[in-house]
């Protein structure tokens, strides 16, 4: 059963764990919100004239827009292709205003499609722009054609309805894309898109993908501050001298080591590890750097994979790790300490009983709504009806997404 949507206008995106084939696909709503009505799009693979950054791999922005209103217009997010409404600029006589496009991983970008503005009496839109393009946005280029000197000025629309296209004669590699208005009818509004080749191959370091066929996208967490317990724990002793949060501390079991973005080792001395020592429910938490939508959290776990060849674990660690630890729970939060979580802040979790703890590495908790927050916390928590509870959680990679 896949979670839908909690209004009106707003994208919700599922990932299939595994791709599928397919010429038909057909919906069955079970629950509904007044009546059972729809919009949907299958996202899957052509070739290379797709949309590039349009939900939910990319995001829009731009430098200006009007003040937001509810069922109003205008905003960045309006200035899609396939909305009907459109990006408004707050300045009508400023020429330095842009239109900018997250394609969520760097990609081959090889046309441009333009509108004018779809929900007003007044006839808005672009005649022409400029194209600008970056993989840091720090660093910017214009766009020129060959054995130019000066930026290409693009003619773009006559009309609020009609889309007009332009193939580049010299197709770019970038992630961040920009529109720059140069002369416009009534006002700066327009609605665009961005086409090309999406990433082939293996992503690049810091994104990833959700499944074998999905599209990389930016993993959040990577080579972020993390922490065990608290961020701003006290190294507490305990009786027979050792660190309360010593898992924290060991050469063995960095947190750090689970955003260093080596998604392919299994090791277990290269990967994060928490227990339950001192701690009944040992908390692994990562700070995104700003406060952003997560929808859904992947962990790369040991799983006792390649034990055999591993000298390094003993076999108590081995054993109290697979049979003690009994579930998984994501959190998000606003707040960079650990507080009692409510069922509010809660992503997902995946249990014993799910199987997934033994029969796979990699595990998926997709949230089952858009949260927001700036600090993702991973939970885990042990068996209560064994004498022995002790267990060990190991996160090899932690990799956190948006859309």
């Amino acid at each position: 059963i896949f979670s839908a949507n909690s209004d009106s206008y707003s994208v919700r995106h599922n990932y299939f764990d595994e791709p599928i084939v397919a010429r038909f696909i057909k919906f069955h709503p079970i629950q509904w919100h007044l009546h059972p009505s729809l919009r949907v799009e299958i996202i899957g693979c052509q070739e290379c004239k797709q949309y590039l950054g349009l939900p939910p791999y990319g995001k829009i922005s731009a430098s200006t827009s009007w003040p937001y209103r509810r069922h109003a217009s205008c905003q960045p997010e309006d200035g899609y292709i396939m909305s009907n409404k459109g990006w408004c600029a707050r300045k009508r006589y400023k020429h330095d205003q842009w239109l900018e496009f997250d394609l969520g991983h760097p990609s081959i970008v090889t046309s441009l499609i333009t509108k004018g503005r779809g929900d007003t009496f007044q006839d808005q839109w672009v005649t022409k722009y400029k194209v600008s393009f970056s993989n840091d946005t720090r660093l910017w280029v214009y766009y020129k054609d060959k054995s130019q000197i000066e930026p290409k000025e693009f003619s773009a629309n006559n009309d609020r309805d009609s889309e007009r296209i332009h193939f580049l004669n010299e197709p770019f590699f970038a992630r961040f894309v920009r529109l720059h208005p140069t002369e416009w009818h009534n006002h700066v509004s327009m609605r665009a898109a961005i086409l090309g080749c999406p990433h082939q191959g293996a992503c690049f370091p810091g994104y990833f993908r959700v499944n074998s066929e999905a599209q990389c996208v930016e993993n959040m967490a990577y080579k972020k501050q993390t922490w065990t317990n608290d961020r701003n724990r006290r190294q507490q002793q305990s009786v027979i001298g050792e660190s309360k949060f010593r898992s924290a501390r060991e050469t063995n079991g960095d947190p750090a080591l689970a955003v260093d973005g080596l998604e392919d080792s299994l090791d277990w001395s290269k990967c994060a590890t928490i227990d339950n020592y001192f701690v009944r429910k040992p908390v692994w938490m990562v700070d995104l750097g700003r406060i952003t939508n997560v929808a859904g959290v992947l962990l790369r776990t040991w799983h006792g994979n390649n034990k055999a060849n591993n000298s390094t674990i003993s076999s108590s660690i081995y054993r109290d790790y697979l049979a003690n630890l009994d579930r998984y729970n994501v959190y998000v939060h606003y707040r960079p300490r650990r507080y009692r979580f409510k069922n509010a802040n809660l992503c997902s979790f995946i249990t014993r009983t799910d199987q997934a703890l033994t029969s796979s590495s990699r595990l998926h908790f997709q949230c089952q709504r858009q949260l927001r927050g700036r600090f993702v916390y991973i939970e885990a928590d042990g068996v209560t009806d064994r004498w022995n509870k002790l267990f060990t959680a190991v996160l090899c990679e932690v990799f956190v997404y948006e859309q």
